[in-house]
This record gives structure tokens, C-alpha cells and sequence, in this order.
């Protein structure tokens, strides 16, 4: 009985030390992945160029939406002067131009959306290997996106970290 004791307080205290020695190697940290996509150049240059995009866009929209505006005043204007069939064809016209108009509206959100998806996908592939590159470096065993975790104190915390890592990535690429 006494071995079997022995033998069990030997293997405790085997246990506990291999434990401990794994703890001691242990390194966690937390990375705020979305502001570093929104503070850093890449990001900053990215938002920049899809707002242009989208303002762009959005100019051809307007001048559409426009012209079909100023379609209907003139049907409006002259409809009482046109004859059932003149009346027809234009009511014709005004749909179609309409139809066109929701489409263009569609089609223009549907590629914007899809891009800015691209967009992010890229930029949150570009950041996480940086991500990968600064637990290597500082040999963490864990980096967990900070907005995943409940708490997380200030001390483990690698986002400027990382982000000036991601900025000097960019400036070495020519980004």
C-alpha cells in the first residue's frame, strides 16, 4: 500500500511540474484586427479609393435618375396634346426608363457590395499574416481577435504593435 502511495505522490508531483514548465511557455495575446483594417495606410488608402468609387457611381445613378425626372415633367407637360397612341408610346418609354434606371441602381450596389467584400477579404488576409508574423516574433502561443475575448487586459494587447508592423509591410510592398 505504501508503494502504490508513493508511487502516486511521484506521479502528482511529475504531473504538476510537467504543468507547470507548459504554463511557464504559454503566451497569449488579443489583436484588434478592425482597427488596425481602419487605422492603418492600406486601410485608410482603401476607404479612400472605394469612397471615390462609390461617389463615382453614384454620379451615373444620379444623372439617370435625373434624366428619367425630366422625361416624366415633359410627358406631364404634353400629355393632354399627344393622341392615345403617341401617349402610349411615351408611357412605354417612361417604363422601360424606369426598368433601366433599377437595374443600373441594382447592378451598381450589387458590384459595390461584392468589391468592398473583396476589399476587406484582402485586407484581412494582408493584416492576419503580419498577425502571424508578430506571434512568431514574439513567440505567443495564442493571438485571439480582441473582439472574441471577454477580457482582456491592456498588457497583452499587440494591435499598434501589429499595426505599425502592417504599415511598414506597405511601405517595403510600395502600397
Amino acid at each position: 500500500m505504501r508503494k502504490y502511495i508513493a508511487c502516486a505522490l511521484s506521479a502528482s508531483i511529475f504531473l504538476a511540474s510537467i504543468t507547470l514548465a507548459f504554463a511557464a511557455e504559454t503566451r497569449i495575446a488579443v489583436v484588434d484586427i478592425q482597427k488596425i483594417e481602419t487605422e492603418s495606410d492600406a486601410g485608410l488608402a482603401a476607404k479612400e479609393a472605394f469612397s471615390k468609387e462609390v461617389e463615382a457611381r453614384s454620379k451615373v445613378v444620379s444623372a439617370k435618375e435625373d434624366s428619367l425626372r425630366l422625361l416624366e415633367n415633359e410627358y406631364l407637360k404634353s400629355r393632354e396634346g399627344l393622341s392615345p397612341q403617341q401617349r402610349a408610346e411615351r408611357e412605354d418609354k417612361l417604363s422601360k426608363e424606369a426598368r433601366d434606371l433599377k437595374r443600373l441602381r441594382d447592378d451598381t450596389n450589387e458590384d459595390l457590395q461584392k468589391k468592398g467584400m473583396e476589399l476587406h477579404s484582402r485586407n484581412i488576409a494582408e493584416i492576419v499574416t503580419v498577425v502571424k508574423k508578430a506571434a512568431e516574433d514574439g513567440k505567443y502561443t495564442l493571438v485571439m481577435d480582441k473582439r472574441q475575448a471577454v477580457y482582456a487586459p491592456d498588457s497583452i494587447d499587440i494591435t499598434q504593435k501589429v499595426l505599425n508592423m502592417y504599415n511598414a509591410v506597405g511601405k517595403a510592398s510600395g502600397r
